[in-house]
């Protein structure tokens, strides 16, 4: 099960917490907003937050099976917030694990992804709105605890993690959930509770598990190795693993022995075949706010520019298609306060970065 404390990427200076059963406080600047009490779910209840839409979800149903099939959905959350239950026809009698908010869905939509106590896996598509359903189980997955659900650069991109002892515990699929394939490799039979990809490419990633953190940069590779990293973190259980991109600092919760921190470094041995993005250039830098994004004339298919500032809030994006206007692009940014930002432009799963500042 996982705790929460949500802060809004979008939105300076707001945030959650909580304690037990759906009872959540919501902070403004520091000081105490709202509080919401929707006793419902179970004790460290699961739950994800829509930072693009401000709306928190998490799971309704009981350790007794009571309210099945329903989540909790509150809207307008550091305004007028407004919470319902969803009924989501997924035909289980158990509690919902796992709650995914993916950050690839259409503006204004949301897509949840979510898992069960007994190894089940949705996608639920505008949950925002009228919900549908598609169920992403694959027939070889263990009647075990969903602890995680990993969302890479797109939504085809997933990995389910299970945090049973026995069982095969990490699962890759890379179209959407019609295929998965075991990825567990030579891990230990040791319960695995979350999952991260690197931010710039999917063939890595890092596990949370019963035993420190453990991570990989072959997840493509038909067998999977994985090796520990232990760089002053001990063999102690870790519960969660969370990533600020605007510098690729990750943070690991352990039980009992606090919080870690590392930088989570790009694999410099990405194939010859996915380097697409070899440099780009951000001038003038410093800036005013008016810059331009040059990026090499090799780029072809669709490329993504993103800004964040220094908290790791997206504060712009846009893709473009056609080569010749991606060369050379000009971004406004004369509206943000001055400061340091990172620049990430992304084409065919590669990211490379620029810092920037607005003086």
């Amino acid at each position: 099960m996982e705790p929460c404390c949500f802060f809004d990427k979008d939105v300076s200076n707001l945030w959650l917490s909580s304690v037990y059963f759906n009872r959540y406080t919501v902070f403004v600047n520091g000081f105490q907003s709202d509080y919401l009490d929707y006793y419902s779910g179970v004790f460290i209840n699961p739950a994800d937050y829509d930072s693009k839409n401000n709306t928190l979800y998490a799971n309704a149903v009981d350790f007794f099976g009571n309210t099945p099939n329903t989540i909790l959905r509150v809207s307008g959350i550091g305004g007028n917030s407004n919470g319902d239950y969803i009924y989501l026809p997924t035909n289980t009698d158990v509690y919902y694990s796992h709650l995914k908010v993916s950050p690839w869905a259409q503006t204004g939509t949301t897509n949840l992804f979510i898992g069960t106590q007994t190894g089940r896996v949705y996608k639920i598509i505008n949950a925002q709105g009228s919900p549908s359903i598609i169920e992403i189980t694959a027939d070889e997955f263990p009647a075990a605890y969903v602890s995680c659900i990993a969302i890479g650069q797109t939504e085809g991109h997933l990995m389910v993690i299970f945090s049973n002892y026995g069982v095969v515990s990490v699962w890759l699929s890379s179209d959407g959930g019609l295929t998965w394939r075991d990825i567990e490799g030579n891990l230990p039979d040791i319960p695995v509770r979350w999952a991260i990809f690197h931010p710039d490419n999917d063939n890595q990633a890092l596990l949370a598990t019963e035993l420190g953190v453990w991570s990989t940069t072959e997840l493509f590779d038909e067998e999977v190795n994985w090796v520990q990293d232990i760089n002053g973190l001990a063999n102690v259980r870790v519960d969660m693993l969370q990533l600020r991109q605007s510098d690729n600092t990750v943070l690991a919760a352990t039980h009992g022995r606090g919080f870690f921190t590392a930088e989570y470094l790009l694999d410099p041995y990405v194939s010859v075949a996915k380097k697409k993005i070899t440099n780009i250039s951000v001038f003038p830098n410093p800036s005013n706010g008016m810059i331009n994004v040059q990026v090499p004339s090799s780029i072809t298919g669709i490329c993504e520019i993103r800004v964040f500032d220094a908290s790791g809030r997206e504060v712009y994006t846009e893709k473009f298609k056609e080569t010749s206007i991606i060369q050379n692009h000009q971004i406004n940014l004369s509206n943000r306060q001055k400061g340091n930002y990172i620049v990430k432009v992304t084409s065919d799963g590669i990211t490379r970065s620029e810092k920037l500042v607005l003086e």
